[in-house]
């Protein structure tokens, strides 16, 4: 309620700032528009994209577990098969972009160790280096490490490469070096990306992050 009183008391003086300058009337209401929905989501873009205060996106996910992609990441970061089912059944039977289905069908059946239906819907997934980076991952849970290795030559994003590293680096009973590249990754990455790589990194090495 104050970020909502904030952003139309901020709209209101840029309205009249703008009605003084002789700005048309439409420019105005569309300026206004523009500035109450910049303050009411900024919060929300903040902790999707930005912040690294697990604490507040703890929060942030937990507020939101009726929406049922909140509610999978949660799921997913926090091992809770329940959530992970209840939101993947309902992501399901939501129509969404052929690219994101694939992405979660792929996450999903990751998570379940079934390269086999990760395979079915990896190469439906459009943004190029997300698609390389789940090819990697499958080649990896099949202990495929060398074709693993081949594949990290595709355009990766740097935080992919290192946490991809962390866990070949565990395949081969290197955890020192692994869990250097897990600290990498962490630092280059902010967001629910971020929470949900410390939750996982924090099962997989059982060590705080």
């Amino acid at each position: 309620m104050i970020r909502f009183i904030l952003a139309f008391i901020i709209a209101v003086l840029a309205g009249t700032v703008l009605t003084i300058l002789n700005v048309p009337e439409i420019l105005v209401f569309i300026i206004a528009y523009i500035i109450v929905f910049a303050v009411l989501l900024s919060p929300v873009l903040y902790s999707l994209y930005r912040s690294k205060n697990m604490e507040k996106l703890e929060k942030f996910l937990v507020k939101r577990q009726r929406h049922p992609y909140y509610q999978f990441i949660y799921g997913m970061a926090n091992k809770n098969d329940s959530l992970i089912e209840e939101a993947f059944t309902k992501l399901q039977k939501k129509p969404r972009k052929k690219s994101f289905q694939a992405y979660i069908q792929t996450f999903y059946a990751l998570y379940k160790r079934n390269t086999e239906e990760a395979k079915r819907f990896v190469n439906e997934i459009q943004t190029i280096t997300l698609k390389n980076y789940y090819e990697v991952a499958i080649a990896l849970e099949e202990n495929n490490l060398q074709e693993a290795k081949n594949l990290m030559q595709k355009p990766l994003k740097p935080w992919m490469i290192h946490v991809l590293l962390a866990e070949l680096e565990k395949k081969y009973g290197n955890l020192d070096k692994a869990s250097e590249h897990a600290n990498k990754a962490l630092e280059l990455t902010r967001g629910l990306q971020h929470y949900i790589m410390v939750k996982v990194f924090q099962r997989e090495f059982q060590s705080n992050f």
